[in-house]
C-alpha cells in the first residue's frame, strides 16, 4: 500500500513539474528553444548484447538534413568494433517514463558516411523514421569573439544517468589550430598526412565542457541555428581533472567544416 501511495505521489508531483516547466518554457524565448532542440540530440557510443549495460555511450551528436544524417565528432567514435562481443556503433535517444521516471532507451544502429579526422568531424546515417533535424547556419563568415551561445548535450555521458545539459557561453578567441591524435591506434599514414595540413579556424568558448559533450551542436540562442561542433576542452591534468576541476575553457570545430564534410558524404 506504501509503495502504491508514493507511486501515485510521484506521477503527482511529474505531471505538476511537467506543467511547471511547460508554462516556464512559454514565458522564457531561450527555455522553448531547448526543448525544441532537444529531441534532435543523441548519444553516440557501440552496443553490446554482452555488454552490461549494453550500450556504451562515449559522446553525443545530433540529426542534420533529412533527420537521417548523425553530426559528432571522430575522436567520439571507437578505434574498432569487437566482432566477438558484436559491438556495432550506434546512436542512444534517451527519454523518462511520467508515471515512475524509469529509463527508456532507444538504439539505431548508425554507419560510417563520412570521416574527417583533420577537423575532428564524423557523419553518420541512422535508419528508421527520422528525427526532427537542426538548422545548419549558412552564414559564409566566421563569428566575432563577444557572440554569445549555447550548447546541449550529455555532459557526463551515463555516468550518472544520460541526461542532457545546457551551458551558455561567448566566444572569447577565434584563433587558428591542429587538433591532436586522440588514440594511439589511430596515428595511420592519413593521421599523420593530416598533422602536417595547415591549421584551420576553431572558436574558444568561455564555457564549460565535460567529456561526455563532445559531439554536441553549438548554437545561436535566438535562431537556434547551428554554428559549431565541441570537440574538446582545456584540461588541467588528466580525463578526472575535467570534472572536478574543469577550466572553463571549450573548443569547437565552425559550421563551415561540417557543410564540407556532408557535401563530401552526399558524393
Amino acid at each position: 500500500m506504501k509503495k502504491i501511495l508514493m507511486g501515485c505521489v510521484y506521477a503527482l508531483l511529474m505531471v505538476s513539474w511537467s506543467g511547471h516547466a511547460q508554462r516556464v518554457a512559454a514565458g522564457n524565448p531561450l527555455s522553448a528553444l531547448i526543448e525544441q532542440v532537444q529531441p534532435s540530440i543523441v548519444g553516440v557510443g557501440v552496443v553490446s548484447p554482452s555488454a552490461q549495460p549494453v550500450y556504451q555511450m562515449a559522446g553525443t551528436g545530433f540529426a542534420v538534413g533529412d533527420g537521417h544524417w548523425i553530426v559528432t565528432n571522430a575522436h567520439v567514435l571507437p578505434a574498432a568494433l569487437d566482432t566477438e562481443k558484436h559491438e556495432q556503433l550506434a546512436v542512444f535517444l534517451f527519454s523518462r517514463t511520467a508515471a515512475d521516471g524509469a529509463l527508456q532507451v532507444q538504439t539505431r544502429i548508425a554507419e560510417i558516411k563520412q570521416l574527417d579526422r583533420e577537423h575532428d568531424l564524423a557523419l553518420l546515417r541512422i535508419e528508421g523514421a527520422p528525427l526532427p533535424a537542426l538548422r545548419l547556419s549558412t552564414a559564409p563568415d566566421f563569428l566575432l569573439p563577444g557572440s554569445e551561445l549555447v550548447f546541449t548535450g550529455y555532459a557526463l555521458g551515463q555516468a550518472f544517468g544520460p541526461s542532457l545539459t545546457t551551458h551558455r557561453g561567448m566566444i572569447s578567441a577565434v584563433t587558428r589550430s591542429v587538433l591532436p591524435i586522440p588514440h594511439a591506434q589511430q596515428l595511420n599514414a592519413a593521421a599523420i598526412l593530416a598533422l602536417r595540413k595547415k591549421p584551420f579556424t576553431i572558436y574558444q568558448l568561455d564555457a564549460t565542457a565535460f567529456p561526455g559533450d563532445s559531439g554536441s551542436p553549438i548554437y545561436a540562442s535566438q535562431s537556434g541555428e547551428v554554428v559549431a561542433v565541441i570537440f574538446g576542452g582545456l584540461v588541467k591534468g588528466n580525463r578526472e581533472m575535467a570534472i572536478s576541476t574543469p577550466s572553463g575553457i571549450t573548443y569547437a570545430v565552425p559550421v563551415q567544416y561540417v557543410w564540407e564534410a556532408l557535401q563530401g558524404a552526399e558524393k
